[in-house]
């Protein structure tokens, strides 16, 4: 999937809003950020958010547009007021409504989705998802199997998630310390100290934002797995990341995750508060203020 147009009309913050957009790795900035990663969002058919987030954005007259490309490339639109709220697709070369034919081929699980975006991160909760996973079957976890469409309880999804806990390689949390990312049996990440034999228990303020971000990489790295196993065509929706990069200082190396990012080939959308707290050392960033 890839998002090339987008525009806003009396949405949230914003009264007018609509850029071109041509790399895979946008950075919005300004107050208006969050905003137009929520109209993304909205436009490529996401659910993620509630009834009242929705009523909170809208406006008289509402209305957004985006060009986006998956299967082939449509015109989508979705319009309305504070009480009612509608998606429409078409074709972008015949102007033929496709709808449901886009609906359909974006949809994903909600597990999916929610693991597709870091912010509110504390309550995400990404550290210990797989945990979740785990015990879903055991448990009978009926949430969990309606939020993974059914998927969660497969012997393809349990099969894979033995496969990658077994095989998870611990992660270097940051290039100027020791501490390294690894994975329980239980599925649980944690941070720990190469020699010794418990998990670091005090992070600094940095330190555990890029814990919660690097638990955040490698589930999406692991529904990209499962997906590829599952459903080769299946479409891969944009990443959305936001309240990380104004919290770090302006040099920290973000080479090795940003590679690991960019090797899922997905869009990213990154949302910060001020154009000045851009992140050095991203490649082929478009930033765009808002």
């Amino acid at each position: 999937m890839f998002v090339s147009r987008l525009q806003l009309e009396h949405f949230g913050l914003l009264d007018h809003f609509e850029t071109e957009l041509y790399s895979r790795n946008v950075l919005f900035s300004g107050t208006g950020s969050e905003t137009v990663a929520q109209a993304v969002r909205l436009l490529c058919g996401s659910r993620f958010l509630s009834s009242r987030q929705l009523r909170a954005m809208l406006q008289p007259h509402s209305r957004l547009y985006a060009e986006i490309k998956t299967d082939r490339l449509y015109r989508v639109e979705a319009a309305g007021g504070t009480t009612q709220w509608l998606l429409k697709a078409s074709d972008f070369h015949t102007g033929a409504d496709c709808t449901q034919a886009y609906l359909d081929s974006v949809a994903c699980c909600a597990e999916e989705e929610a693991v597709s975006c870091f912010a509110a991160w504390q309550k995400a909760d990404f550290p210990h998802r797989l945990c979740r996973y785990i015990r879903a079957e055991r448990e009978n976890d009926r949430e969990f199997r309606k939020s993974t469409a059914g998927a969660g309880f497969t012997d393809a999804f349990r099969s894979y998630l033995k496969h990658y806990i077994r095989h998870f390689t611990p992660q270097l949390l940051r290039p100027d310390k020791s501490y390294r990312l690894a994975l329980s049996p239980t599925g649980e990440f944690t941070v720990v100290r190469p020699g010794a034999s418990d998990t670091v228990f005090y992070l600094s303020d940095i330190e555990n934002r890029l814990y919660h971000f690097l638990c955040f990489l490698n589930l999406a790295e692991f529904w990209a797995g499962f997906e590829a196993v599952r459903d080769m065509h299946h479409v891969q929706k944009p990443l959305f990341i936001s309240e990380l990069f104004e919290f770090l200082p302006q040099d920290t190396d973000m080479t090795r995750e940003w590679e690991r990012l960019a090797g899922l080939g997905r869009q990213i959308f990154i949302s910060i508060s001020s154009a000045c707290l851009a992140p050095k050392r991203l490649p082929d960033m478009q930033t765009i203020p808002t």
